[in-house]
């Protein structure tokens, strides 16, 4: 999987940090959000507490950057792209929660074991 954080700035910047994703011991974070996920599409949801996104970020910080665009429509281009070196890791349990309730995806999900 790959998370990612999706900023604009008030300019009209676009920025997105991209986390990878692996299968791991949970990082806690995932797992409290995707118990939260709704089971509909398109309802707005508030979530039950606040979270900090900085908890869904490896602790070497180190990245790569480029200029991109968004991956979904209308992909607008000029997207300042910041793909964080290191992974982070969700666990088995934490997955299950997350196919539970998202069941479409565009893109593949692709099995594996480390």
């Amino acid at each position: 999987m790959e998370l990612h954080l999706v900023h604009k700035s008030a300019a009209g910047v676009n920025a997105v940090v991209g986390v990878k994703v692996v299968r791991g011991p949970s990082s806690g974070a995932l797992g409290q959000i995707f118990a939260q996920l709704p089971d509909d599409l398109d309802v707005h949801h508030p979530l039950a507490a606040p979270f900090n996104p900085r908890h869904f970020l490896p602790a070497d910080r180190d990245y790569y950057r480029y200029e991109g665009s968004l991956t979904t429509p209308p992909c607008t281009e000029g997207v300042h792209w910041l793909v964080l070196k290191d992974p982070i890791t969700v666990s088995s349990e934490d997955l299950a929660q997350y196919h539970e309730r998202i069941h479409f995806n565009a893109r593949p999900v692709q099995r594996f074991s480390r």
